[in-house]
């Protein structure tokens, strides 16, 4: 990508790993190779050119041909990934614990959704990863791929399909869908499998890989892509994607001029659609939240100073006085309570 330099930059001078698509898919072992080579999950992550794929074949595995499954749980550095293909593929991706944002779709939040996006050929897919502990699950898959993961799943293709409309006219295409608890546990399973790093374990994984792969379709099937909900997809995500800036970064949001800004958005639309979502105000959720944190950060011993400073206000006066109005009572009897 042209200006991937420029967003690594703009994203702290977090470094890119690169991975070509038709390669991932090509490398990733099947499940009779797997128990040959024995994955390493334990194998540390390297940014080389070569290691890169050596880590990524050691937590993958080839679902069916043209598509692959790759699964981490591990510590990793900030870096930004980038995929991209000499055809058309797709993605289906779920991010836990992490923050994991989208640089190609308006810095959108993946953690604890499932994101399906379509990569058209030529086009560019940047995933930028906090550095700590990453868990996160994803398919590759080309368009005979999806074929024939459809066949094997005994689901309708054409509701995947409907993505090759979007790529068609703008190359990139993203969707984000809601989980359901029983998926969420799955995960967690799968992740518990991984983490434990035994070769033993190889066969269990994978029969843990095709039960979520099933479940993913599942939820496709239920909920659906297509153009006539890509209006409300968008408007819930641009809420989510608020809500999720404020929960992960109490004390740098302080007001909804400053969120919008991040999001690309205008504070018309965003206070909108915030409040279409969750009936309140984004300007009474960011102060919610702040005083929350504040409570927080009193019972961690620090003064009432230094959570007035940390939350931005001119002055503890102005911090006293919100904090009474919310909680009922004072800082200085906060602290006492304890």
């Amino acid at each position: 990508m042209k200006n991937r330099e420029l967003i690594a930059q703009k994203i702290r001078g977090k470094q890119i790993v690169s991975y070509r698509l038709e390669q991932f898919i090509e490398q990733a072992p099947d499940l009779i190779q797997c128990v040959e080579r024995q994955p390493k999950f334990e194998s540390p992550f390297s940014a080389d050119k070569i290691d890169r794929y050596l880590h990524s074949q050691d937590r993958s595995l080839k679902l069916v041909p043209g598509a692959a499954v790759f699964l981490c749980h591990e510590e990793l550095p900030a870096f930004i990934n980038e995929k991209y293909g000499n055809e058309d593929f797709y993605s289906i991706q779920y991010v836990h614990q992490c923050n994991a944002y989208n640089l190609s779709h308006k810095n959108r939040n993946l953690r604890s959704k499932l994101s399906v996006s379509a990569i058209g050929k030529g086009a560019t897919e940047l995933i930028s990863y906090d550095k700590g502990t990453v868990k996160t699950f994803f398919i590759i898959m080309s368009r005979q791929g999806l074929e024939n993961l459809c066949q094997l799943s005994n689901f309708d293709s054409k509701k995947l399909f409907e993505l090759q409309r979007e790529i068609d006219q703008e190359k990139y295409a993203f969707h984000q869908l809601e989980t359901p608890l029983t998926f969420r546990t799955k995960f967690e399973d799968l992740m518990k499998l991984v983490a434990s790093k035994e070769s033993s374990n190889v066969l269990a994984v994978s029969a843990n890989i095709f039960s979520l792969v099933s479940d993913i379709i599942e939820i496709i099937d239920n909920q659906g892509i297509n153009e006539g909900n890509n209006a409300l997809s968008r408007q819930h995500n641009l809420a989510q994607n608020a809500k999720n800036f404020i929960d992960d970064y109490t004390n740098m949001v302080t007001n909804a001029q400053q969120l919008a800004e991040m999001l690309n958005t205008s504070v018309s639309t965003l206070q909108r659609q915030f409040k279409l979502a969750y009936n309140e105000s984004i300007g009474q959720y960011i102060k919610d939240k702040r005083l929350e944190s504040a409570a927080e950060f009193l019972d961690q011993d620090m003064s009432i100073e230094e959570v007035s400073e940390l939350l931005g206000y001119s002055y503890r006066s102005a911090f006293e006085r919100a904090f009474k109005n919310h909680y009922g009572y004072s800082p200085g009897n906060h602290v006492k309570r304890k």
